[in-house]
Protein backbone atom coordinates (compact mmCIF):
# COMPACT_ATOMS: atom_id res chain seq x y z
CA UNK A 1 0.00 0.00 0.00
CA UNK A 2 1.21 3.44 -0.82
CA UNK A 3 2.69 5.14 2.28
CA UNK A 4 1.34 8.53 1.41
CA UNK A 5 -2.15 7.20 1.00
CA UNK A 6 -2.03 5.60 4.45
CA UNK A 7 -0.79 8.82 6.00
CA UNK A 8 -3.57 10.89 4.45
CA UNK A 9 -6.18 8.35 5.54
CA UNK A 10 -4.98 8.38 9.15
CA UNK A 11 -4.90 12.18 9.15
CA UNK A 12 -8.47 12.31 7.88
CA UNK A 13 -9.68 9.90 10.55
CA UNK A 14 -7.89 11.88 13.22
CA UNK A 15 -9.34 15.14 11.95
CA UNK A 16 -12.86 13.73 11.94
CA UNK A 17 -12.41 12.45 15.50
CA UNK A 18 -11.14 15.82 16.66
CA UNK A 19 -14.09 17.49 14.99
CA UNK A 20 -16.51 15.15 16.74
CA UNK A 21 -14.81 15.81 20.09
CA UNK A 22 -14.90 19.57 19.55
CA UNK A 23 -18.54 19.39 18.57
CA UNK A 24 -19.34 17.39 21.70
CA UNK A 25 -17.40 19.82 23.87
CA UNK A 26 -19.24 22.79 22.35
CA UNK A 27 -22.58 21.13 23.10
CA UNK A 28 -21.55 20.51 26.71
CA UNK A 29 -20.32 24.07 27.06
CA UNK A 30 -23.59 25.47 25.69
CA UNK A 31 -25.59 23.35 28.15
CA UNK A 32 -23.41 24.52 31.03
CA UNK A 33 -23.89 28.16 30.04
CA UNK A 34 -27.65 27.70 29.87
CA UNK A 35 -27.75 26.13 33.33
CA UNK A 36 -25.49 28.85 34.71
CA UNK A 37 -27.74 31.60 33.29
CA UNK A 38 -30.83 30.03 34.91
CA UNK A 39 -29.04 29.74 38.25
CA UNK A 40 -27.92 33.36 38.03
CA UNK A 41 -31.43 34.62 37.25
CA UNK A 42 -32.81 32.64 40.18
CA UNK A 43 -30.16 34.08 42.48
CA UNK A 44 -30.97 37.62 41.34
CA UNK A 45 -34.69 37.08 41.90
CA UNK A 46 -34.10 35.74 45.40
CA UNK A 47 -31.83 38.68 46.16
CA UNK A 48 -34.46 41.15 44.89
CA UNK A 49 -37.15 39.58 47.06
CA UNK A 50 -34.94 39.75 50.11
CA UNK A 51 -34.04 43.37 49.45
CA UNK A 52 -37.75 44.33 49.12
CA UNK A 53 -38.67 47.90 48.52
CA UNK A 54 -35.17 49.08 49.39
CA UNK A 55 -33.67 47.35 46.28
CA UNK A 56 -30.64 45.90 48.14
CA UNK A 57 -28.06 45.98 45.33
CA UNK A 58 -25.11 44.76 47.47
CA UNK A 59 -26.94 41.50 48.29
CA UNK A 60 -27.65 40.87 44.61
CA UNK A 61 -24.08 41.65 43.69
CA UNK A 62 -22.82 39.19 46.33
CA UNK A 63 -25.00 36.46 44.89
CA UNK A 64 -23.62 37.13 41.40
CA UNK A 65 -20.08 37.05 42.78
CA UNK A 66 -20.62 33.65 44.37
CA UNK A 67 -22.00 32.30 41.10
CA UNK A 68 -18.98 33.73 39.29
CA UNK A 69 -16.52 32.04 41.70
CA UNK A 70 -18.24 28.66 41.26
CA UNK A 71 -18.36 28.77 37.46
CA UNK A 72 -15.43 31.00 36.68
CA UNK A 73 -17.62 32.97 34.27
CA UNK A 74 -19.20 36.38 34.45
CA UNK A 75 -22.99 36.01 34.25
CA UNK A 76 -24.92 38.14 31.79
CA UNK A 77 -26.45 41.36 33.14
CA UNK A 78 -29.97 41.04 34.63
CA UNK A 79 -32.88 41.82 32.38
CA UNK A 80 -34.03 45.44 32.57
CA UNK A 81 -37.57 45.48 34.00
CA UNK A 82 -40.25 47.17 31.98
CA UNK A 83 -40.74 50.76 33.05
CA UNK A 84 -43.83 51.43 35.16
CA UNK A 85 -46.61 53.37 33.46
CA UNK A 86 -46.43 57.10 34.01
CA UNK A 87 -48.56 58.35 36.89
CA UNK A 88 -51.35 60.57 35.64
CA UNK A 89 -50.96 64.17 36.80
CA UNK A 90 -53.02 65.07 39.81
CA UNK A 91 -55.80 67.57 39.42
CA UNK A 92 -54.75 71.06 40.39
CA UNK A 93 -56.91 72.33 43.24
CA UNK A 94 -57.19 76.13 43.16
CA UNK A 95 -55.98 77.77 46.32
CA UNK A 96 -58.70 79.03 48.61
CA UNK A 97 -58.97 82.81 48.57
CA UNK A 98 -57.34 84.41 51.57
CA UNK A 99 -59.73 86.02 54.03
CA UNK A 100 -59.84 89.75 53.72
CA UNK A 101 -57.45 91.42 56.14
CA UNK A 102 -59.30 93.52 58.68
CA UNK A 103 -58.18 97.07 59.22
CA UNK A 104 -56.34 97.31 62.53
CA UNK A 105 -56.21 100.50 64.57
CA UNK A 106 -53.99 101.28 67.53
CA UNK A 107 -55.74 102.39 70.72
CA UNK A 108 -52.59 103.05 72.69
CA UNK A 109 -48.89 102.28 72.95
CA UNK A 110 -45.98 103.05 75.26
CA UNK A 111 -42.27 102.41 75.45
CA UNK A 112 -39.77 101.23 74.99
CA UNK A 113 -39.16 101.48 78.72
CA UNK A 114 -35.43 101.14 79.52
CA UNK A 115 -34.03 99.59 82.69
CA UNK A 116 -31.64 101.97 84.43
CA UNK A 117 -30.67 99.54 87.16
CA UNK A 118 -30.69 95.80 87.76
CA UNK A 119 -33.14 96.28 90.60
CA UNK A 120 -36.92 95.94 90.27
CA UNK A 121 -38.48 98.85 88.38
CA UNK A 122 -41.99 100.07 87.66
CA UNK A 123 -43.33 101.63 84.44
CA UNK A 124 -46.90 103.02 84.15
CA UNK A 125 -49.05 104.51 81.40
CA UNK A 126 -52.69 104.73 80.27
CA UNK A 127 -54.85 103.40 77.42
CA UNK A 128 -58.21 104.94 76.47
CA UNK A 129 -61.05 102.60 75.48
CA UNK A 130 -64.15 104.14 73.88
CA UNK A 131 -67.62 102.88 74.88
CA UNK A 132 -68.33 99.68 72.98
CA UNK A 133 -64.69 98.93 72.27
CA UNK A 134 -64.39 96.90 75.46
CA UNK A 135 -66.46 94.21 73.71
CA UNK A 136 -64.46 94.40 70.49
CA UNK A 137 -61.49 92.13 69.76
CA UNK A 138 -58.65 93.73 71.74
CA UNK A 139 -55.03 92.59 71.40
CA UNK A 140 -52.14 93.60 73.65
CA UNK A 141 -48.73 93.13 71.99
CA UNK A 142 -45.74 92.97 74.35
CA UNK A 143 -42.20 93.41 73.00
CA UNK A 144 -39.49 92.43 75.49
CA UNK A 145 -36.10 93.23 73.99
CA UNK A 146 -35.19 92.24 70.44
CA UNK A 147 -32.41 90.97 68.20
CA UNK A 148 -29.90 93.57 69.39
CA UNK A 149 -31.55 94.65 72.65
CA UNK A 150 -31.86 92.71 75.89
CA UNK A 151 -35.25 92.29 77.52
CA UNK A 152 -36.27 92.18 81.15
CA UNK A 153 -35.36 88.93 82.87
CA UNK A 154 -38.82 88.90 84.39
CA UNK A 155 -41.87 91.18 84.35
CA UNK A 156 -45.46 91.43 85.55
CA UNK A 157 -47.98 93.40 83.47
CA UNK A 158 -51.11 94.75 85.19
CA UNK A 159 -54.18 96.45 83.71
CA UNK A 160 -56.43 98.19 86.23
CA UNK A 161 -54.59 96.30 89.01
CA UNK A 162 -55.27 92.93 87.38
CA UNK A 163 -52.34 90.69 86.41
CA UNK A 164 -52.58 90.12 82.65
CA UNK A 165 -49.21 88.76 81.53
CA UNK A 166 -45.71 87.69 82.62
CA UNK A 167 -42.51 86.74 80.81
CA UNK A 168 -43.89 83.18 80.66
CA UNK A 169 -46.52 84.30 78.16
CA UNK A 170 -43.74 85.07 75.70
CA UNK A 171 -41.82 81.82 76.16
CA UNK A 172 -38.49 82.18 74.41
CA UNK A 173 -39.76 84.79 71.96
CA UNK A 174 -39.15 88.50 72.36
CA UNK A 175 -42.73 89.38 71.35
CA UNK A 176 -46.14 87.98 72.26
CA UNK A 177 -49.82 88.83 71.90
CA UNK A 178 -52.36 88.73 74.72
CA UNK A 179 -56.12 88.60 74.03
CA UNK A 180 -57.71 91.38 76.07
CA UNK A 181 -61.26 91.04 74.72
CA UNK A 182 -63.74 91.49 77.56
CA UNK A 183 -60.93 91.92 80.08
CA UNK A 184 -60.82 95.71 80.05
CA UNK A 185 -63.40 98.41 80.70
CA UNK A 186 -64.32 101.46 78.67
CA UNK A 187 -62.69 104.68 79.73
CA UNK A 188 -59.15 105.36 80.91
CA UNK A 189 -57.24 102.25 82.04
CA UNK A 190 -53.85 102.26 83.74
CA UNK A 191 -51.29 99.75 82.45
CA UNK A 192 -48.34 98.98 84.75
CA UNK A 193 -45.20 96.89 84.12
CA UNK A 194 -43.01 95.75 87.03
CA UNK A 195 -39.81 93.85 86.37
CA UNK A 196 -36.04 93.66 86.42
CA UNK A 197 -33.22 92.92 84.04
CA UNK A 198 -29.81 94.08 82.95
CA UNK A 199 -29.12 97.77 82.57
CA UNK A 200 -30.36 98.90 79.18
CA UNK A 201 -33.01 96.17 78.88
CA UNK A 202 -36.15 97.40 77.10
CA UNK A 203 -39.85 96.50 77.05
CA UNK A 204 -42.86 98.10 75.31
CA UNK A 205 -46.56 97.44 74.67
CA UNK A 206 -49.28 98.27 72.12
CA UNK A 207 -53.08 97.87 72.31
CA UNK A 208 -54.93 97.33 69.00
CA UNK A 209 -58.42 96.51 67.79
CA UNK A 210 -60.37 96.17 64.55
CA UNK A 211 -61.41 99.47 62.98
CA UNK A 212 -64.89 100.73 63.86
CA UNK A 213 -67.38 100.70 61.02
CA UNK A 214 -68.84 103.97 59.75
CA UNK A 215 -72.22 104.52 58.07
CA UNK A 216 -72.39 107.03 55.22
CA UNK A 217 -75.76 106.48 53.52
CA UNK A 218 -78.97 104.44 53.58
CA UNK A 219 -80.38 103.82 50.12
CA UNK A 220 -83.29 104.41 49.78
CA UNK A 221 -84.06 106.53 52.82
CA UNK A 222 -87.75 105.54 52.65
CA UNK A 223 -88.87 101.95 52.23
CA UNK A 224 -91.54 99.42 53.15
CA UNK A 225 -91.42 96.76 55.80
CA UNK A 226 -89.49 93.69 54.53
CA UNK A 227 -87.87 95.70 51.72
CA UNK A 228 -84.13 95.19 51.13
CA UNK A 229 -82.06 98.35 51.40
CA UNK A 230 -78.36 99.19 51.00
CA UNK A 231 -76.32 100.52 53.89
CA UNK A 232 -73.12 102.13 52.60
CA UNK A 233 -70.05 102.97 54.63
CA UNK A 234 -66.65 101.51 55.54
CA UNK A 235 -64.96 98.82 57.63
CA UNK A 236 -67.81 96.31 57.37
CA UNK A 237 -67.01 92.64 57.90
CA UNK A 238 -67.23 90.65 54.66
CA UNK A 239 -68.84 87.78 56.59
CA UNK A 240 -72.56 88.73 56.82
CA UNK A 241 -73.00 86.84 60.09
CA UNK A 242 -70.56 89.25 61.76
CA UNK A 243 -72.51 92.37 60.72
CA UNK A 244 -75.55 93.45 62.74
CA UNK A 245 -77.83 96.25 61.55
CA UNK A 246 -80.61 97.68 63.69
CA UNK A 247 -83.70 99.74 62.89
CA UNK A 248 -84.25 101.51 66.18
CA UNK A 249 -83.78 98.41 68.38
CA UNK A 250 -85.04 95.77 65.95
CA UNK A 251 -82.35 93.85 64.07
CA UNK A 252 -82.62 93.34 60.31
CA UNK A 253 -81.18 90.48 58.27
CA UNK A 254 -77.87 91.15 56.49
CA UNK A 255 -78.18 89.27 53.18
CA UNK A 256 -74.76 90.12 51.73
CA UNK A 257 -71.73 92.10 52.80
CA UNK A 258 -68.64 93.76 51.41
CA UNK A 259 -66.18 96.10 53.07
CA UNK A 260 -68.18 99.16 51.94
CA UNK A 261 -71.79 97.97 51.52
CA UNK A 262 -74.37 95.84 53.33
CA UNK A 263 -77.66 94.63 51.85
CA UNK A 264 -80.18 94.44 54.67
CA UNK A 265 -83.79 93.26 54.80
CA UNK A 266 -86.01 95.43 56.96
CA UNK A 267 -87.76 93.27 59.59
CA UNK A 268 -91.53 93.12 59.50
CA UNK A 269 -91.58 94.03 63.20
CA UNK A 270 -89.73 97.33 62.67
CA UNK A 271 -91.37 100.55 63.83
CA UNK A 272 -93.42 102.41 61.27
CA UNK A 273 -92.12 105.92 60.68
CA UNK A 274 -88.77 107.48 61.52
CA UNK A 275 -86.05 104.94 62.40
CA UNK A 276 -82.48 105.26 63.61
CA UNK A 277 -80.26 102.91 61.61
CA UNK A 278 -77.08 101.67 63.31
CA UNK A 279 -74.60 98.85 62.78
CA UNK A 280 -72.73 96.81 65.36
CA UNK A 281 -69.65 95.01 64.06
CA UNK A 282 -67.10 93.18 66.19
CA UNK A 283 -68.89 94.45 69.26
CA UNK A 284 -68.57 98.13 68.40
CA UNK A 285 -71.57 100.27 67.47
CA UNK A 286 -71.36 102.66 64.56
CA UNK A 287 -72.74 106.13 64.09
CA UNK A 288 -76.47 106.47 63.35
CA UNK A 289 -78.42 107.46 60.21
CA UNK A 290 -82.17 107.98 59.84
CA UNK A 291 -84.74 106.63 57.40
CA UNK A 292 -88.49 106.31 57.06
CA UNK A 293 -90.06 102.86 57.20
CA UNK A 294 -93.54 102.48 55.85
CA UNK A 295 -96.15 99.81 55.93
CA UNK A 296 -98.55 99.71 52.99
CA UNK A 297 -101.57 101.74 54.17
CA UNK A 298 -104.77 99.73 54.34
CA UNK A 299 -108.32 101.04 54.81
CA UNK A 300 -110.91 99.06 56.78
CA UNK A 301 -113.96 101.38 57.22
CA UNK A 302 -115.31 104.91 57.68
CA UNK A 303 -117.68 106.24 60.35
CA UNK A 304 -120.12 107.43 57.62
CA UNK A 305 -121.04 105.98 54.25
CA UNK A 306 -122.55 109.22 53.05
CA UNK A 307 -121.50 112.72 54.05
CA UNK A 308 -122.00 116.26 52.75
CA UNK A 309 -118.99 118.46 51.87
CA UNK A 310 -117.42 120.31 54.77
CA UNK A 311 -118.30 117.68 57.34
CA UNK A 312 -115.63 115.62 59.06
CA UNK A 313 -115.14 111.96 58.21
CA UNK A 314 -113.11 109.39 60.17
CA UNK A 315 -111.19 106.80 58.19
CA UNK A 316 -110.06 103.60 59.93
CA UNK A 317 -107.19 101.41 58.87
CA UNK A 318 -103.51 100.73 59.58
CA UNK A 319 -100.01 101.81 58.63
CA UNK A 320 -100.85 105.51 58.62
CA UNK A 321 -98.09 107.90 59.65
CA UNK A 322 -97.81 109.30 63.15
CA UNK A 323 -96.99 112.64 61.56
CA UNK A 324 -100.24 114.13 60.32
CA UNK A 325 -98.61 116.04 57.49
CA UNK A 326 -97.29 112.83 55.89
CA UNK A 327 -100.81 111.48 55.32
CA UNK A 328 -102.75 112.49 52.22
CA UNK A 329 -106.40 111.58 51.62
CA UNK A 330 -108.19 111.70 48.25
CA UNK A 331 -111.85 111.46 47.33
CA UNK A 332 -111.40 110.29 43.77
CA UNK A 333 -108.90 112.81 42.44
CA UNK A 334 -109.87 115.53 44.91
CA UNK A 335 -107.68 115.93 48.00
CA UNK A 336 -109.11 116.38 51.47
CA UNK A 337 -107.73 118.24 54.47
CA UNK A 338 -106.38 115.93 57.15
CA UNK A 339 -107.27 117.37 60.57
CA UNK A 340 -105.74 114.80 62.89
CA UNK A 341 -104.78 111.17 63.09
CA UNK A 342 -102.52 108.37 64.21
CA UNK A 343 -101.34 105.10 62.73
CA UNK A 344 -104.89 103.66 62.72
CA UNK A 345 -107.30 106.58 62.24
CA UNK A 346 -107.44 109.76 60.16
CA UNK A 347 -109.95 112.56 60.54
CA UNK A 348 -110.53 114.58 57.35
CA UNK A 349 -112.75 117.38 56.11
CA UNK A 350 -114.82 116.14 53.16
CA UNK A 351 -114.07 118.22 50.06
CA UNK A 352 -116.69 119.68 47.74
CA UNK A 353 -117.27 117.46 44.73
CA UNK A 354 -119.37 118.92 41.86
CA UNK A 355 -122.75 117.20 41.63
CA UNK A 356 -123.83 115.88 38.24
CA UNK A 357 -127.40 114.66 37.90
CA UNK A 358 -127.59 110.97 37.18
CA UNK A 359 -123.89 110.38 37.22
CA UNK A 360 -122.93 111.37 40.75
CA UNK A 361 -121.97 108.13 42.51
CA UNK A 362 -119.82 107.25 45.54
CA UNK A 363 -116.26 108.56 45.62
CA UNK A 364 -113.39 106.14 46.11
CA UNK A 365 -111.45 107.26 49.20
CA UNK A 366 -107.74 106.41 49.27
CA UNK A 367 -104.83 107.30 51.54
CA UNK A 368 -101.23 107.99 50.59
CA UNK A 369 -98.49 107.98 53.24
CA UNK A 370 -95.35 109.63 51.94
CA UNK A 371 -94.79 107.95 48.58
CA UNK A 372 -96.82 104.84 49.40
CA UNK A 373 -100.47 104.60 48.31
CA UNK A 374 -103.00 102.45 50.16
CA UNK A 375 -103.59 98.97 48.82
CA UNK A 376 -107.38 99.51 48.68
CA UNK A 377 -110.09 102.21 48.58
CA UNK A 378 -113.48 102.68 50.29
CA UNK A 379 -116.64 104.10 48.65
CA UNK A 380 -118.17 107.17 50.32
CA UNK A 381 -121.14 109.08 48.94
CA UNK A 382 -120.52 112.83 48.99
CA UNK A 383 -123.41 115.26 48.45
CA UNK A 384 -125.63 117.91 50.07
CA UNK A 385 -128.76 115.68 50.25
CA UNK A 386 -128.47 112.56 52.39
CA UNK A 387 -131.70 110.48 52.67
CA UNK A 388 -132.66 107.78 55.10
CA UNK A 389 -133.07 104.26 53.82
CA UNK A 390 -136.51 104.23 52.10
CA UNK A 391 -136.96 100.67 53.25
CA UNK A 392 -137.52 101.83 56.81
CA UNK A 393 -141.27 102.04 57.61
CA UNK A 394 -142.45 105.47 58.58
CA UNK A 395 -139.11 107.02 57.79
CA UNK A 396 -139.49 110.61 56.64
CA UNK A 397 -138.25 111.28 53.12
CA UNK A 398 -136.55 114.51 54.12
CA UNK A 399 -133.00 115.62 53.40
CA UNK A 400 -130.43 115.44 56.23
CA UNK A 401 -128.25 118.53 55.93
CA UNK A 402 -124.87 118.90 57.57
CA UNK A 403 -123.64 121.95 59.46
CA UNK A 404 -123.65 125.13 57.42
CA UNK A 405 -126.43 123.97 55.04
Amino acid sequence: MDRDFVTETLLLITTQGEFRRMKRNLLLLSSALLLLNCATQEALSASGRAAGATNDKPAAQATVARSTRKTGMIPPPPAIPASAPAKPPEAVVPASPKPQDKKIVTLGLAGPYTAKTVKKQRFADYVEIKPGQENAPLTLTITNGGDKTAGLAWFRLFVANRLMATEKNLGKASEGKIDMTGAIQSGSNQLVIEGAGPVGAQISWKMTTIATCKLDKVDPDEALLEDTIKVKGSNFDTNPTMDHVFFNKVEGKVESASEKELKVKIPKTADIGQNKVTAKINGVESNALTMKIRGIPELTSTNLQGVPPGQQLIIYGKNFSKETGENKVFFGDTSAEVVSGNTETLTVVVPFIPYEMGTHGPSNVKVQVGKIASKNTLPVQVGPQMFQDPGLKGGPDTPQLGPGF
